[in-house]
């Protein structure tokens, strides 16, 4: 268990966890410390103490380059971000990276009609799901969460400051969803980036992200988003 806002973070099934103050060092215990690119931590990129801004053209935390990476779960797969995205409409905040083409990418759009793909099939033959809605403003903190159930079709629900959203699946197949856990090139899985054929960057801040390989509840949601708003239930 890891201190949050002075209570117990829930980690049941906690597999990474970035709190970002001041470094992008895994709080799991998992060993899965970044490598910064272009990264800036301070007080003002912060939601809890420190957090880490991005420039939109080079930043990236390189979380991981081999097999076992927190990201490449395939039963299970729970996110929590929290971020803020630069004005912008169409801002993207890429929260996960394959090192390969698609698999596992996760996008949280500050207009809303977030998205997750991921890659089943060798060769890459993308699968996808899309949210309806659950939008922010600009430079404004958002808590955003999606969980995933890989086993036979998958199963996933996006949510936006605890709350569910309407979540539909972008590709007509998703059969056989479990993702491909192999690694097809060196660029790693990585925080406020997102490699496919080349990285696409963020233009923000985060202010922590959790990964867990378990499914989560809606209720789970609705008090990781109290909990960061100083609402402790």
């Amino acid at each position: 268990m890891t201190n949050y806002l002075g209570q117990l973070f829930a980690q049941q099934g906690c597999v990474g966890l970035w709190l970002l103050n001041g470094n992008s060092n895994d709080s799991s215990g998992g060993g899965f410390n970044g490598a910064d690119t272009d990264i800036t931590y301070s007080l003002a990129n912060g939601k809890f103490g420190q957090g880490a801004g991005f420039n939109g053209s080079t930043s990236k935390i390189i979380i991981s380059t081999a097999a076992g990476s927190p990201m490449r779960q395939t039963a299970y797969l729970t996110y929590l971000v929290w971020a803020k995205l630069a004005n912008g409409g169409a801002t993207k905040m890429g929260v996960a990276s394959n090192g390969g083409q698609g698999s596992g990418g996760l996008l949280f759009q500050q207009g809303g009609g977030h998205v997750w793909q991921w890659t089943p099939t060798t060769p890459p033959s993308d699968r996808g799901f899309t949210a309806t809605g659950g939008g922010i403003t600009a430079d404004t903190w958002g808590c955003f969460g999606f969980t995933i159930a890989f086993a036979g079709t998958p199963v996933a629900k996006f949510y936006t400051n605890g709350l569910p959203l309407i979540t539909t699946i972008s590709t007509a197949d998703v059969s056989n969803g479990v993702p491909t856990t192999s690694y097809n090139n060196t660029n790693g899985d990585a925080l406020g980036a997102r490699y496919v054929n080349s990285f696409a960057y963020t233009n923000g801040t985060l202010g922590m992200v959790g990964i867990f390989n378990v499914s989560k509840s809606d209720a789970w949601f609705r008090k990781q988003y109290a909990l960061g708003r100083g609402l402790f239930i």
